[in-house]
């Protein structure tokens, strides 16, 4: 039972981490963050404040974010 107990926990995060890449890689997590991006209001208005900050128009930005704080 202890060498179960042992090669089970030093295999568990090898096996884990696979899993997790295979999942990200062909799963749909890119589709998910893609569709939250662009349905969630708070990353329209982080985006649309990022893009005006590489404008220089930092006083813009802070009034679209000024509802987040």
């Amino acid at each position: 039972m202890l060498i179960f107990v042992i090669v089970f926990f030093r295999s568990l995060h090898t096996t884990l981490t696979i899993i997790g890449w295979a999942d990200y890689k062909r799963g749909d997590v890119r589709l998910t963050k893609a569709v939250t991006a662009h349905v969630n209001p708070f990353f329209k208005d982080l985006s649309k404040a990022i893009i005006l900050i590489a404008k220089g128009k930092n006083k813009e930005a802070a009034e679209i974010m000024k509802k987040w704080t």
